[in-house]
């Protein structure tokens, strides 16, 4: 704003200059008018002069001028009233002159400083042309600046849609997550790895929110500082900020695939499981045994002490066959938490419905429902450990490595 005044205030200075240097040169262009109409009446004057002399010579009879003649003083006499004449004429014209130059002095003097004031005239309005380019030049910079600044800031802005819209996906994974968790201790009791992971989970979402209300107070001191502070340092902190921002995403892209690939992982070592189990479960069945007693009348049984029974049993029959297989030495901590969680929850057991059990319900059904069960408790603790980890990878601001659970 101070410029446009300061090139406005010139342009106006300019325009009376033009104007005073116009009147100047009217005002010059008038007197010269005037000399020049002076002469020429003078000129005329003396014409008309002579030819009304002539005229009046040529009207006068012969005996007038004779006694004209007559009346004239002798030749070799000083003629008086000629010389009077003469004497009114050269002081005339003297005095015309003196006028005249005076005038014309007058003029030269007037045209000089008039040549002179137009002079400075020019001088400054040279200078206020190479003041006002030198605006131009600057107001075009700072345009072009503020232009890069803009686009800076709505890539700032985009980013932090990006962002919210993220942490709003994660608050709702969040929040599922805290319902499964209290469905699963509302029925399943206590218990320590969904304790573990819903304080972490807990953890994450307060450093999370903490790193939105940052970004948000940074996004408003960055706004703040385009519109007062100095172009090219803001220029340099705001680029600055846009490479840390990409250093962050391609982070978490990292991440996220790391997270992937973990998935895929855990998935596969489900799978293993889950073969490890069907094949615990279900071997090569042994030969018949005679028949057994008749049963007692419609007793409690509970799947997990049959299935412990039917495992025991299997272990005589057939000892190269082992209850739990050996894990590799190269399995990670998640497997061998899940195993072993897995098998402290087939020791503690677990609280179902009573069933009644008919005579005629054969043992297969009851190692197949007793498998089921183990299988799908297997799946629901693996399930629960891979959103964890995921949660974890996904939320992380600084890229570290999540905690083994």
């Amino acid at each position: 704003e101070r410029l446009e005044q300061e090139r406005d205030e010139a342009l106006h200075k300019l325009q009376h200059f033009h104007k005073v240097s116009e009147q100047v040169l009217e005002e010059v262009g008038h007197i010269q008018k005037n000399l020049q109409i002076q002469k020429s009446c003078r000129e005329t004057a003396e014409a008309l002069a002579t030819k009304v002399l002539v005229m009046l010579m040529s009207h006068l009879s012969p005996d007038l001028v004779s006694h004209i003649d007559l009346l004239e003083p002798d030749p070799q006499e000083p003629d008086l009233d000629q010389g009077l004449d003469q004497g009114l004429d050269q002081g005339l014209d003297q005095g015309l002159d003196q006028g005249l130059d005076q005038g014309l002095d007058q003029m030269c003097q007037s045209l000089l400083k008039e040549k002179h004031d137009n002079t400075l005239l020019i001088a400054e309005k040279v200078r206020l042309n190479k003041l006002l380019n030198n605006y131009n030049r600057v107001s075009l910079l700072a345009l072009d600046e503020f232009e890069e600044l803009q686009t800076d800031l709505d890539l700032e802005k985009n980013l932090r849609s990006e962002a919210e819209s993220f942490a709003r996906e994660m608050l709702i994974e969040q929040k599922k997550l805290k319902r499964q968790s209290q469905i699963l201790v509302q029925s399943l009791g206590p218990d320590r790895v969904l304790a573990e992971a819903l304080e972490q989970v807990q953890r994450l979402t307060g450093d999370l929110e903490r790193e939105r209300l940052q970004h948000q107070e940074q996004l408003k001191s960055l706004e703040q500082r385009v519109s007062c502070t100095d172009h090219q340092r803001e220029l340099q902190s705001l680029r600055s900020r846009v490479q840390h921002l990409e250093e962050q995403k391609n982070e978490l892209n990292k991440l996220w695939s790391e997270a992937q690939s973990e998935v895929k992982d855990l998935r596969a070592t489900v799978e293993e499981l889950q073969k490890k189990l069907q094949s615990l479960m279900n071997p090569v069945p042994p030969p018949p045994p005679p028949p057994p007693p008749p049963p007692p009348p419609a007793p409690v049984v509970n799947p997990l002490s049959s299935l412990l029974f039917l495992v025991r049993k299997k272990k005589e029959v057939s000892t190269n066959i082992p209850l739990i297989q050996q894990e590799p030495a190269n399995e990670t901590d998640v497997r061998k938490a899940a195993v072993d969680e897995m098998m402290q929850r087939i020791k503690r057991g677990i609280q179902l419905r009573p069933v009644n059990q008919s005579p005629s319900r054969s043992r297969r059904q009851l190692e197949k429902k007793a498998s089921n069960s183990a299988i799908q408790e297997l799946k629901g603790i693996m399930v629960r450990v891979c959103k964890a980890q995921t949660l974890f990878h996904f939320v992380t601001p600084s890229g570290g490595a999540p905690p083994s659970f």
